[in-house]
């Protein structure tokens, strides 16, 4: 008896909490009220021509810009989440004569808010690309100096296709920040730049 009402607890809570995997695309078209439960999965691997490391070079600055996929993330977040979500998330760095015996880190997002914050942020750049050579998305530039704003900008990252080695178009642009009062609004990432991949 105790073997049939585990098994039937189990299977209860299995149908309960099981969770429909279907195509990240689906994600922009679906209703909040049918996303519940559900895993947006880049089951197509659109994510997978981004992933790596990127770099652009002006002057005696390289911006390195480094790529990964996060899987089942919780949305909206890991206390209240409606559904998951695969995602494309990342980090940059600005490096002063890179590759050569001055190379200097002037700052790396992995280190947290103007590069003082004890512990660091788990990404800077958030995305679910749904096209092949388009990734669009939020990153947030917190190389600002500790207590002035956090520019919080929209970019897009265009794969240039049939070039060797691969390049992309970095296009940032304002989408607003998390606003500090009477500080100024710096930016220290690329605004528009050729990404090489590495």
């Amino acid at each position: 008896m105790k073997k049939l009402i585990s098994l039937l607890l189990l299977t209860c809570t299995t149908i309960i909490y099981s969770q429909d995997i279907v195509d990240l695309e689906n994600f922009y078209t679906d209703s909040p009220e049918n996303s519940k439960f559900k895993h947006y999965k880049d089951i197509q691997n659109k994510f997978i021509p981004f992933i790596g490391t990127w770099r652009s070079t002006t002057g005696n600055v390289t911006f390195i810009l480094t790529l990964w996929k996060e899987s089942h993330v919780p949305f909206p977040n890991a206390q209240n989440p409606k559904f998951q979500i695969d995602e494309l998330r990342g980090h940059f760095k600005l490096i002063e004569n890179y590759q050569t015996s001055s190379e200097t880190i002037i700052f790396s997002s992995e280190t947290g808010v103007g590069g003082t914050s004890p512990t660091g942020w788990p990404g800077v750049l958030f995305s679910s690309p749904i096209q092949t050579q388009m990734a669009s998305g939020t990153i947030y530039d917190i190389s600002a100096p500790p207590n002035t704003q956090i520019p919080r900008r929209n970019f897009v990252l265009t794969i240039n296709p049939g070039n060797s080695p691969v390049t992309a178009e970095w296009n940032v642009s304002s989408s607003g920040t998390f606003q500090i009062e009477n500080q100024p609004l710096t930016y220290s990432i690329p605004i528009n730049a050729i990404l090489t991949k590495l």
